[in-house]
This record gives C-alpha cells, sequence and structure tokens, in this order.
C-alpha cells in the first residue's frame, strides 16, 4: 500500500479532511512501513483498543472508557 503524497507540495503537511474509512487504514498503513508481518492484522480496531488501554493506564474509569470506544455502558456491576 502506497501513500499518496500531492505532487504540489511533496514530503510536507497539509490540512486535508480525513474520512472513518481512511482513519481505519492507517493502522495497516504504519505497519507496512515498519515493515511489520501480517499487515492486514492491523486494522482500524487496533487504534480503538489501544486508546482504551492507553486510558486505562492512565487512571481513566471504566464507563469514560466505554463512552468514549462506543462500547454498550451498563451500570449494573
Amino acid at each position: 500500500m502506497k501513500i499518496p503524497v500531492p505532487s504540489s507540495s511533496p514530503r510536507k503537511c497539509s490540512s486535508q479532511p480525513v474520512g472513518k474509512n481512511a482513519m481505519g487504514k492507517i493502522p495497516s498503513v504504519v505497519a507496512l512501513y515498519l515493515k511489520l508481518p501480517d499487515v492486514a492484522c492491523y486494522t482500524g480496531h487496533c487504534l480503538r483498543r489501544s486508546s482504551a488501554t492507553l486510558l486505562a493506564d492512565a487512571g481513566v474509569d471504566i464507563t469514560t472508557i466505554k463512552r468514549h470506544a462506543g462500547w454498550e455502558i451498563n451500570d449494573s456491576r
């Protein structure tokens, strides 16, 4: 997978809209760049799972993490 770079501004950052489908492909693009095995295994779910782990490690409460990740919140503990 090749990351498209606009010819008008090669190798420069620019403000471009990014849709939800493009966000889901980012982990596999990064895995490809890092030459990791099984590039197809890196999906948008990896971002969601990693962000939940980082929030939990930072001490964020479980209800906030579930809300952030879009998971079902059940208050019956």
